[in-house]
């Protein structure tokens, strides 16, 4: 079972995102725990020129995040409307 972090800029963020889309963040942060790739679950691509970073839509907005395998961690770097992600 991984640990999840969230970047304190996530934090901040998720008072103006909508509650359809904090619900299937919830989600996708359970998932998370047990499986770090849940490309059934969701639409996930890896971001090309890391190694371990990948993001994944959630309607408008993306979920960024980065995968620390020897520390069993998963943390969450952005989670943004689509415009701005990038």
């Amino acid at each position: 079972m991984y640990d999840i972090v969230v970047h304190r800029n996530v934090a901040k963020n998720v008072k103006n995102i909508p509650k359809l889309h904090l619900r299937k963040l919830s989600l996708l942060l359970e998932v998370l725990k047990t499986n770090q790739l849940p490309y059934i679950e969701f639409d996930l691509k890896k971001i090309r020129g890391t190694d371990a970073t990948y993001r994944v839509w959630i309607g408008a907005y993306r979920v960024v995040y980065f995968v620390e395998e020897k520390a069993k961690t998963v943390h969450i770097l952005k989670f943004e409307h689509r415009e701005k992600v990038y």
